[in-house]
């Protein structure tokens, strides 16, 4: 059985008002990226317990 890969790549541009810096700030934020998935209904944020972290 052989194996393969695929790999899919979306590029766009940045505008220039917006900084690589603040962009990549926004990716960080779990909510903003899950509430800009098409495929999200919603979600809830649970708070996390240290002893299992």
């Amino acid at each position: 059985m052989s194996r393969k890969s695929h790999s899919f790549r979306v590029a766009h541009p940045l505008p220039p008002s917006l900084s690589p810096g603040t962009a990549i700030a926004a990716l960080h934020l779990h909510s903003k990226t899950l509430t800009l998935h098409p495929l999200v209904v919603s979600f809830k944020e649970i708070p996390t317990d240290t002893v299992a972290v």
